[in-house]
């Protein structure tokens, strides 16, 4: 039997993100789409990187495969870096390690910053209009 696989969605989305997915997958194998700590059914749970690894490590047992769309994407790859002996596979939409270049990653870095700030200032609701 396959491992279980674990999707996880992007940035203000929810593991309905996942639902044609999961209906393609027709339970052909067993595959998870939680929503992330922060989002959806869990947005209150703590949202950080040990939160997410821990949620992800928790659904999916001993050996799973991982696949993550652009946040979820991120947290795959930090997952993975934690918990490489349990991944059967590592599967990347929209994502990747990082920007090469520091000074273009510090001007990323300031971005998101300014971003995120606009975001809490105005509301998740607001920025996804």
């Amino acid at each position: 039997m396959a491992p279980t696989l674990v999707l996880l969605h992007g940035f203000t989305q929810t593991r309905q993100s996942w639902r044609l997915t999961l209906a393609e997958l027709g339970g052909r194998r067993r595959a998870l789409a939680p929503d992330l700590p922060g989002h959806g059914n869990a947005a209150a749970r703590p949202a950080s990187f040990a939160a997410c690894t821990g949620y992800v490590r928790a659904l999916g047992g001993e050996r799973f495969a991982l696949a993550g769309y652009s946040m979820g994407g991120r947290i795959a790859l930090r997952a993975a870096l934690t918990l490489g002996d349990h991944l059967d596979r590592l599967v990347l939409i929209g994502a990747s390690a990082g920007i090469a270049d520091p000074a273009e990653r510090a001007a990323r870095r300031a971005a998101d910053d300014a971003l995120a700030d606009r975001i809490e200032a105005i509301g998740v609701e607001a920025f996804a209009r």
